[in-house]
């Protein structure tokens, strides 16, 4: 069997932004093609590329689901100008093997497109992705999970608790941007220039940072929508000292 997944290092980018894909096989020479598809009401390929799987050795997933892979970028990607802001995945197939790695596109920084932006939340999906037998959830607890690694099995918290208020708003009409939590907390006048925040699927781990943009947001004579349960439960951290890719939550 030719074991093939792998991980964006980058939860969002915009147009003009350079995104690598870092990919590993379990067996040597694996050549993999990556179809990008924008997902909506009918899902959307935007461009294939090609490349060559990273075969480590030996790995202690359980090590790496809390520090992070560091596997090599496989392959890369600048976001073309003309790709419209949304939930992207990029589809990994190899001749026996596929897997799915999420990511979102959002508008450059300081220029919305709408007035409205979803936020997809994925530092709840990290929160629960069980990868190399850790989440925020596994036994024994452990407080740290990384975005640098691949998801386990399919990508429910996207797809089952987000993405079908995505199709039936663009269905609907609505001119909406996208963002990951990731951006509200890296960049504090994200939201400037929006009128209505959507907070979709389960939003559970929110940052200080976070909180407090959607907090000033609010003062400032923004709207905020909450179409989640568990909203702002748990108080996160994203760890400085690995490039703001580690989540940490002690509960």
């Amino acid at each position: 069997a030719e074991a093939l997944e792998g991980y964006a290092n980058r939860a969002s980018v915009a147009p003009g932004e350079t995104i690598g894909f870092c990919v590993r096989a379990d067996a040597a020479h694996i050549a993999f093609s990556l179809e990008i598809y924008r997902r909506g009401v009918r899902d959307q390929l935007v461009t294939t590329l090609d490349g060559t799987a990273f075969v480590p050795g030996q790995q202690d997933d359980a090590s790496l689901a809390s520090s992070g892979c560091a596997w090599p970028v496989a392959c890369q990607l600048t976001v073309p100008a003309q790709w419209t802001t949304g939930y992207y995945v990029a589809k990994l197939t190899s001749r026996t093997e596929s897997a799915w790695i999420p990511f979102v596109v959002r508008p450059a920084s300081g220029a919305p497109k709408a007035k409205i932006v979803a936020k997809l939340s994925d530092t709840t999906s990290q929160a629960y992705n069980a990868w190399g037998g850790r989440s925020l959830y596994s036994t024994p607890f452990v407080p740290r999970v990384s975005f640098d690694r691949p998801y386990a099995g399919n990508l429910t918290l996207y797809e089952q608790y987000q993405l079908p208020f995505v199709q039936w708003a663009e269905a609907n009409g609505y001119a909406m941007d996208y963002c990951s939590s990731l951006d509200l907390h890296a960049e504090p006048r994200f939201l400037a220039g929006y009128r209505l925040l959507l907070s979709i699927g389960h939003d559970e781990y929110w940052t200080l940072e976070m909180r407090e943009q959607i907090e000033a947001f609010l003062a400032g004579g923004g709207n905020v929508s909450f179409l989640s349960a568990n909203t702002c439960y748990w108080q996160a951290r994203l760890d400085t000292r690995d490039g703001g890719r580690v989540l940490v939550c002690y509960k």
